[in-house]
């Protein structure tokens, strides 16, 4: 009866490098599992920031297109109100 267990009969194999590929693998995703939610602190405040930017930049491009499109139609001279929505 042999009396070396699981761990010590797959170290003496021929797949010591496979198996200490994927334990390595293991260890560096566990790591990475635990860290993940701490890295994500303080993300929502920027993305606020950037949402905020996001639609003063849209405000901005539509005043931009309204100008344009008056200028390209004239409003003065078509019984049309234009519709801008803010």
């Amino acid at each position: 009866m042999n009396n070396q267990t699981l761990v010590e009969q797959l170290l003496q194999s021929d797949y010591t490098m496979i198996i200490s590929v994927v334990a390595i693998f293991l260890i560096v995703l566990l790591i990475s599992w635990i860290l993940l939610p701490f890295a994500m602190f303080g993300n929502k405040s920027r993305l606020d920031k950037i949402i905020k930017q996001n639609e003063e930049t849209n405000d901005l491009l539509k005043e931009i297109a309204f100008k344009q499109h008056k200028r390209e139609i004239n409003f003065d001279d078509i019984n049309i109100k234009a519709d801008i929505k803010k």
